[in-house]
């Protein structure tokens, strides 16, 4: 992906590259599904946002979470064919989402806790970064989907120039999957035992923030959130360096709560995506190529992977399995819709045979009563010519006897004339 900025051109590697053009189907099947294959196979797969402030990584977040409900939820039928190994046993989802604001964290999904200022110090001595977050399981794409839009307007925003609704938080949002199974206890009856459990980590990084460009300098309390999130973000990019270099055995997660909450994902049992946001405005080039280089280290890390050989050998071994059920899947429904196309073209071709029936069945009738017309017409064109015929026969008749009665007429006038001559010769 070549960038251009001032007189020097840049250059950098992606796996992917998604424009505004691009299908977001797309997007997802590149993103989420592997993540959310990767969960169903047992593993804690995590994605990650990043980009400079006002760069749409909240937006890709809701659509990312809706997407993720959508194939989780127990309605979906995407996720409810497979997602069990056995018939006695349950899948469940749940999520929780935790904000990260400066040294502290709030569970937004606790209804009662209205404050932010939950320190997470007496939970390090404990051995955890963050407090035990509230789970909602996921019954339902319209509800759960109500619980997280709720709970995403209780982030810590701001605006200034780059951003009317900046976020000035990070937010960690984990799906959770959990198989459980009856098992008989001592006593004879069944209770549930969990068998298994996974995580799928989303988190919402904040914007990056060039003070300059936001106009904060003046604002003590968003200039001390400003200086929060870069160091935040520093660390974490730290944290890609110290993963980037194979000679190393341990990877520094302490000191930042982001980095803290994030060592899970770095511990090799499950992919880590990084998404990053650009803008499109040349006047945001500088933020542009960092945010593309925060991309570079963090596609140079090498994730290690915990385990035997044994268990890598069935991990491969059960995601060749859910890709050979995923294509079996996909055929089954490639074979139903060419079933119902077949259905469909075998009903148009039922119809066009039942109408050019009724076609062939009315030019039956037209030619039908075209021929009893046709006698019809025969029959009077007959009694027409018997007609003539008759008056013809009678003029004919009529004829000699005019002949006779007109000769009768001239034999008298000739008998008349002699006579006169006769009586004129006598006077003489």
């Amino acid at each position: 992906m070549p960038l251009r900025s001032g007189l020097e051109p840049k250059s950098f590697t992606c796996d992917t590259v998604y424009i505004g053009t691009d299908d977001q189907r797309s997007m997802w099947e590149g993103t989420t599904d592997p993540c959310i294959r990767q969960t169903m196979l047992g593993q804690n797969p995590c994605a990650i946002m990043y980009g400079q402030t006002g760069s749409g990584k909240t937006w890709t977040t809701r659509k990312f979470i809706q997407h993720t409900l959508e194939k989780v939820s127990p309605t979906a039928s995407a996720a409810a064919s497979d997602d069990c190994d056995q018939q006695s046993q349950t899948v469940s989802w749940g999520f929780s989402m935790v904000e990260l604001y400066g040294k502290s964290a709030r569970d937004l999904l606790d209804i009662k806790q209205r404050s932010c200022s939950v320190k997470c110090a007496a939970y390090r001595k404990q051995g955890a970064c963050l407090p035990q977050p509230t789970y909602v399981t996921i019954t339902a794409v319209k509800q759960a989907a109500a619980v997280i839009d709720k709970a995403l307007k209780q982030r810590v925003t701001a605006s200034h120039r780059m951003n009317a609704t900046s976020s000035r938080s990070h937010l960690r949002m984990r799906f959770q999957r959990t198989v459980t199974q009856q098992v008989l206890q001592s006593d004879g009856s069944m209770a549930d035992s969990v068998a298994s459990s996974s995580s799928f980590t989303l988190m919402d990084l904040a914007g990056s923030e060039r003070q300059r460009k936001t106009g904060t300098g003046n604002d003590a309390k968003l200039s001390a959130e400003a200086r929060a999130i870069n160091s935040s973000l520093t660390a974490l990019s730290t944290v890609f360096v110290q993963l980037a270099d194979s000679s190393r055995h341990s990877i520094n997660c302490r000191g930042n709560l982001l980095t803290e909450a994030l060592q899970e994902s770095f511990t090799g049992k499950g992919q880590v995506v990084l998404i990053a946001h650009v803008s499109s405005d040349p006047s945001n080039a500088a933020e542009t190529a960092s945010t593309l280089e925060f991309a570079q280290r963090a596609r140079k890390m090498q994730v290690k992977a915990a385990g035997s050989i044994k268990a890598k050998l069935h991990s491969k071994a059960e995601e060749r399995l859910f890709e050979l059920s995923s294509k079996l899947r996909h055929e089954a429904a490639e074979r139903e819709r060419c079933d119902a196309r077949i259905s469909q073209l075998e009903t148009e071709a039922a119809q066009r045979a039942n109408a050019q029936q009724a076609w062939e069945d009315n030019l039956r009738d037209e030619t039908a009563r075209r021929e009893i017309c046709e006698s019809h017409i025969s029959q009077l064109e007959s009694k027409a010519a018997q007609r003539a015929n008759a008056q013809l026969a009678a003029k004919e008749r009529l004829q000699p006897t005019r002949v006779a009665i007109i000769g009768a007429r001239s034999a008298r006038r000739r008998t008349s004339v002699a006579r006169g001559r006769r009586t004129q010769s006598l006077i003489i």
